[in-house]
């Protein structure tokens, strides 16, 4: 009769399962700052965007991305009108993760006036400080004006 007792309380809590259905609790998406990015839309988000992206590519089953997803999403609204701040989850952009030769994540990649000009790859202990220091850079850079053409002679 304990072990009946013990089996529902486990299965009740989740810390066991029948047949692979566990007792938790749906994820539930919230609000983020962050933009969605798809093998589709990537090209129109991204490399069409007058203003600097910062790309997180990403995946559910990855501990360390999990781990910095709060510090993107910091990101995002710190530098929100300013700077786009996309992710990009590997499973389901496997174009744009291969052309951009993502083997490891997390990866940030960098993007200004469609090109990609800089990577940070791997977790960080102050990530939100490398992104937006990076970020900062960019921002700088694209309110100098390009340099004016030398004069023929």
């Amino acid at each position: 009769m304990q072990y009946k007792r013990m089996l529902v309380l486990a299965v009740m809590t989740g810390l066991w399962s029948i047949g692979g259905c566990t007792n938790r609790p749906a994820e539930v998406e919230h609000p983020t700052a962050t933009t969605k990015v798809t093998d589709q839309s990537f090209a129109s988000v991204v490399l069409n965007s007058d203003q600097p992206v910062v790309v997180d590519f990403w995946a559910t089953w990855c501990g360390p991305c999990r781990e910095i997803a709060p510090a993107v999403e910091a990101v995002a609204t710190q530098f929100a009108g300013r700077a786009v701040v996309a992710k990009a989850n590997v499973d389901e952009c496997p174009r744009v993760s291969n052309e951009y030769q993502i083997s490891n994540i997390p990866a940030i990649l960098f993007f200004h006036r469609g090109e990609k000009v800089d990577a940070i790859v791997g977790s960080r202990d102050d990530m939100q400080q490398q992104i937006a220091t990076r970020l900062e850079a960019l921002l700088a850079d694209q309110t100098e004006s390009p340099p004016a053409a030398a004069p023929n002679r």
